[in-house]
């Protein structure tokens, strides 16, 4: 599959539902993290032309991450990962690339950058974008103000929320059907790690501190191999899960099956989980905060009451 030039991803973007503002930025973005390549691929999960995150980003992409390397799926992923904002543009890729890579790129493709984003400006001097709106006056291109710094603080409590929940969802997967496995080989990696590196600190007491390195060796490279196991999601074949023995021999003679396909993402269902914790835990802090102030309020009745009556009998004594 031929890579895509700079104007048929400006192409595949609107296409996917993204704001014509920011066409030329990713695909700008798109040539720096794939080179335009569809089929591009990192041992991090990241993905396809845009390096989608997978499964940290997998409900993003309709069909699920089978179809990551589609480029028009992929297109669609990155609009909703970006929220076809450009904080979101920054905060999940320009942060992560050379700085001013995608943007002189558009410029050499003779695109016009977003408002808020030049070829010098890094990704911590940005401040708005082109669907967020903006509380400073006309022209200014920034965001002032209390409502502002309110609004931003929300967007932020968002977005941890959102990669909170797709790191327990990542997390959970390894307690889905078919990937018993990977716990197993978790717990093995840890073990060995921890075997061979107290092996060899052993030996570094001994007269002969190199007599310990074959095992030691042969324990981190059992740890090695079960973090391979554990991390990647687990092959199948004929529709059923593959056995250890068959995955370890193919990974030693170089020839490591292909990632199985993720469990269905349930991160969606996380977050609000953990949007409601926070709201039941905010609503107690209010009612106690409320309950005190009750109180404080009653006890400052109480005292300006003792006084008035003191007041009073003084009076009347004289």
């Amino acid at each position: 599959m031929a890579n895509y030039t700079f104007a048929q991803l400006e192409q595949l973007w609107r296409g996917a539902g993204g704001s014509a503002v920011l066409a030329p930025l990713m695909a700008g973005v798109a040539l720096v993290e794939s080179s335009g390549d569809p089929l591009a691929h990192n041992p991090s999960g990241a993905s396809g032309l845009w390096q989608i995150e997978i499964p940290l980003h997998d409900s993003a992409v309709p069909g699920g991450a089978a179809n990551v390397f589609n480029p028009q799926a992929n297109a669609v992923a990155a609009v909703k990962v970006s929220g076809d904002t450009l904080a979101g543009v920054v905060s999940n890729w320009l942060v992560n690339e050379p700085p001013g890579a995608a943007a002189n790129i558009v410029k050499d493709a003779g695109g016009t950058l977003p408002p808020g984003l030049s070829v010098t400006s890094g990704p911590d001097t940005l401040t708005g974008g082109p669907a967020g709106p903006s509380t400073a006056g006309p022209g200014t291109g920034t965001s002032t103000g209390p409502l502002a710094a309110v609004g931003g603080t929300i967007s932020e409590m968002s977005t941890l929320l959102g990669d909170t929940a797709r790191a327990l969802d990542w997390f959970f997967h390894f307690f889905k059907p078919g990937q018993g496995w990977r716990i197993l080989l978790g717990a093995g990696a840890v073990a060995s790690g921890y075997g061979g590196v107290r092996a060899w600190m052993a030996a570094a007491d001994t007269d002969d501190p190199t007599s310990a390195l074959p095992l030691s060796v042969l324990l981190l490279g059992v740890a090695f191999l079960c973090a391979f196991m554990t991390l990647r999601q687990w092959p199948t074949t004929g529709g059923q899960p593959i056995l250890p023995t068959a995955y370890a021999a193919d990974i030693i003679a170089g020839q490591p099956p292909q990632a199985g396909t993720p469990p269905g993402s349930d991160a969606d269902a996380i977050e609000a989980g953990l949007g409601a914790l926070i709201a039941l835990w905010g609503a107690s802090k209010i009612a106690s905060g409320l309950s005190g102030l009750g109180s404080l309020l009653g006890g400052l009745g109480g005292f300006l009451g003792g006084i008035a009556t003191g007041a009073a009998s003084t009076g009347e004594g004289e």
